[in-house]
Order: C-alpha cells, then sequence, then structure tokens
C-alpha cells in the first residue's frame, strides 16, 4: 500500500518550564481547515466535514484523492534539565515524533476497508498550540473502494477513522510510546458527470481546486 504523504509541520517555540512524565493522548488533532489551489490554509473557518466529487479522477481514469489539512495541539510540557551551565535535557525532551497513522475507511451504504498502519513522519514540539499536519488521506485501498462502491450520479458519506501513533522523546532520548485521541472525520462523496470548458487551443480545461483536486469548492478554468 502507498505511504500516506505528510506535509512539514509547524510547531511554536516552547519555553521552560518544569515538567511530568508524557500520559498517553497529551497531543490532539484538531479542526479541519479549507485549501486553496496551492495547499495552503484558507481562512479562520473549519470544516464540519470534507467534500469529494469522483467525476473528475473518474474521467482522468486515476484514483481519487483527498488532501486533510488538522491542527495540532499538545499539552505536554516543555522542560530542560540543567547541571549548572550544562544543559542535561534541552527542547527535545516531551517532543511527540509521529511513526504512523492507524486508519480505516467506512461508506454509508456499507463497503469498508480495513483498518491499516500507513508511514507518516511529523514531530510535535511541546507546549505547542498551533501545529498541523497535512497529508493525502485516502489510500490505494480506499481509493478503489470508492471509484468502484459510488456510481455516476452516486451521493454517499465515507467515514474516515484515524489516529497518530509515535513516542515521546525522555531526558536520555529514551523513548515512550504515545498517541493521539481517535478522530471520525466524515466526507461526502459524490459522483458526477465533470462539465469541462470549451479552451482554444492551445489552453486546456485544467482543474482549480483545493491542492489541485475535487474536494470541497473546485472549479475547471482554461490553461
Amino acid at each position: 500500500m502507498k505511504p500516506l504523504i505528510a506535509a512539514s509541520l509547524i510547531a511554536v517555540a516552547a519555553t521552560a518550564a518544569s515538567g511530568c512524565a508524557p500520559l498517553d493522548m497529551s497531543v490532539f488533532v484538531e479542526g479541519a481547515s479549507f485549501l486553496d489551489e496551492s495547499c495552503s490554509s484558507a481562512g479562520d473557518v473549519q470544516l464540519l466535514r470534507g467534500g469529494l466529487d469522483l467525476g473528475p479522477s473518474a474521467a482522468a481514469g486515476v484514483l481519487p484523492v483527498y488532501f486533510g489539512h488538522f491542527g495540532l495541539r499538545s499539552d505536554l510540557e516543555p522542560t530542560t534539565i540543567k547541571s549548572g551551565d550544562d544543559i542535561l535535557a534541552g527542547e527535545t525532551r516531551n517532543e511527540f515524533v509521529a511513526d504512523q497513522v492507524r486508519i480505516s475507511y467506512a461508506l454509508q451504504s456499507g463497503p469498508t476497508v480495513a483498518e491499516a498502519l500507513e508511514p507518516i513522519f511529523f514531530v510535535v514540539s511541546p507546549g505547542s498550540t498551533d501545529g498541523f499536519i497535512q497529508f493525502q488521506m485516502l489510500s490505494t485501498a480506499a481509493g478503489t473502494m470508492l471509484a468502484n462502491s459510488v456510481p455516476n450520479g452516486g451521493d454517499d458519506t465515507l467515514k474516515i477513522t484515524f489516529n497518530f501513533e509515535g513516542n515521546v522523546r525522555g531526558s536520555t532520548n529514551a523513548l515512550t510510546k504515545m498517541k493521539t485521541p481517535v478522530v471520525v472525520f466524515p466526507v461526502r462523496v459524490v459522483n458526477n458527470t465533470p462539465v469541462f470548458p470549451a479552451c482554444t487551443a492551445p489552453a486546456v480545461p485544467t482543474l482549480a481546486g483545493p491542492c489541485g483536486n475535487s474536494q470541497e469548492s473546485f472549479s475547471f478554468t482554461c490553461k
């Protein structure tokens, strides 16, 4: 199965404070954001659910994809341990390092994809509140299931259930296993025949949408 693709994570710098042992589920996945054509987060309004039209990918003969963008927050406290002027444990202590995502898919109409572990990589600094993770959320198996299960003119809901798993770095670089709470993210899936604009050569119909994909709000332009 193809690995999911993670984009870079932005986390705030942490200040020194007294810390405690990391608890499981101390890093949280928060609201999903709208994306613009360049894959940047667009505005402050959060998505209650996603939307995906299978028509363009079906017309192109490729599997559908869906790009998710989620906030990340860490309740782990930043700690710096010193002995005199020597730093024994610096800013890396209590970092959460994710190395896999546990993910499964179920259509409201019945078809499912078995839970799977996919490789992923990102780091969340302790005490950070404005980090994010952006990744292509559909595995090959999920894309194939959608392409085979939602007919032309169809309208269904895909429930994506996921959480991230990894380790927290301790004071001596020892690793403590940790995972984020489970998130359920619904995506409305339709399959509409795309209507392409009449373009004058050499321009061709080009999809303009979030990350260049047929999700949420998209259209076709001539380029």
